[in-house]
């Protein structure tokens, strides 16, 4: 049962949804591969990250995916959904709305939008998607998505032998990114929250 054998917006909403995963799997890879190392699920449940918040202890219907995202799928087509956001600031994905946490929000959300939510500080590693895997054009071009928060540190793996790191840090004068043995062209998006300078390897941008 494929996509198209429903209608051209079902077909239209799962290639969208293809093309997401495709742009980020670097960040994917990444986390993929330091779920081997560390033997921490990739998709998990909120109460492994969150075990001190009673809300989350049998809450099932939202998971943690890469660390970085919470995830609420929608049980209908469209309408309302309610969410729990956990302690701590969360962007949503696609209006880059600021939210705090530690309670329930209620959105609407049409068929086309998954309920996505980004942890505050977080860097997600994005790529341009193309129509198949390609493991060396994967790398060519590599964005780095920088999320309003404290800041932090993102291991990057290249392939099985290649590892580098970003790191961020949020000073009053502005943003520093800095990488170590990322080959790949790089480009830095600020999301939501309060723009600052930013400066790449102490050069600005």
């Amino acid at each position: 049962r494929q996509p198209w054998d429903y209608s051209e917006e079902i077909a239209a909403c799962a290639i969208s949804y293809l093309k997401l995963r495709y742009s980020l799997l670097p960040h994917i890879y990444s986390t993929a591969v330091e779920s081997c190392i560390t033997g921490e699920p990739v998709c998990r449940a909120l109460v492994l990250d969150y075990a001190d918040d009673p809300t989350v202890r049998n809450l099932d219907d939202e998971y943690i995916f890469c660390h970085d995202m919470l995830v609420a799928p929608m049980f209908q087509e469209r309408g309302e959904r309610k969410i729990y956001l956990p302690k701590g600031t969360w962007i949503d994905f696609w209006s880059h709305e600021v939210c705090e946490g530690g309670r329930w929000i209620t959105r609407y959300y049409p068929l086309e939008r998954l309920p996505l939510f980004v942890k505050g500080g977080s860097i997600l590693l994005k790529t341009d998607p193309g129509e198949f895997i390609d493991s060396q054009k994967t790398w060519d071009q590599l964005t780095l998505e920088i999320y309003p928060g404290p800041g932090g540190k993102k291991i990057v793996h290249l392939d099985a032998h290649h590892t580098g790191s970003v790191r961020v840090q949020v000073k009053n004068d502005g943003i520093y990114v800095t990488t170590a043995n990322i080959l790949s062209r790089l480009t830095i998006r600020l999301i939501g929250g309060e723009q600052k300078k930013c400066f790449l390897n102490g050069y600005a941008l």
